[in-house]
């Protein structure tokens, strides 16, 4: 994804900051470069930290309702499934949640699958703001 947005982001930077540097006088050719490349970062700057906030957002609403629906499919008591997300998701991680009791591999496993699949559905929203769905 990020090598097909930089060839739209490239398609639009070069050509405006080469025809910058043509229509420049020579002795401001450092000051243009450095304006154009002062102005992409900025916006650079500004896109990923409305991406990541957008990210963010949805992964703290997506990830603990995703991982504890996969552990109660996968045979967790519905009244573990609290302690279990909050100790897998917490500090603890994989190694304290595996202590806690009726945790098997196989809902550490549902609970990995599910982990990823609620990053993927949380950067879909970031990407649908490249193209739009």
């Amino acid at each position: 994804m990020a090598t097909i947005t930089s060839f739209g982001i490239g398609a639009i930077v070069v050509p405006t900051l080469t025809t910058a540097l043509y229509a420049c006088p020579d002795r401001y050719i450092g000051t243009t470069t450095a304006l154009s490349l002062s102005s992409r970062f900025l916006g650079g700057s500004v896109g990923t930290t409305i991406y990541f906030n957008i990210f963010n957002t949805k992964i703290k609403d997506k990830l603990p309702t995703y991982v504890a629906e996969a552990a109660v499919k996968a045979g967790l008591p519905m009244g573990e499934a609290m302690e279990f997300v909050g100790t897998l998701l917490g500090a603890g991680g994989v190694a304290e949640a595996e202590r806690l009791p009726d945790v098997t591999p196989g809902i550490l496993e549902a609970a990995g699958l599910a982990t990823r699949w609620a990053y993927a559905d949380s950067l879909s929203y970031v990407v649908s703001v490249y193209w739009p769905l």
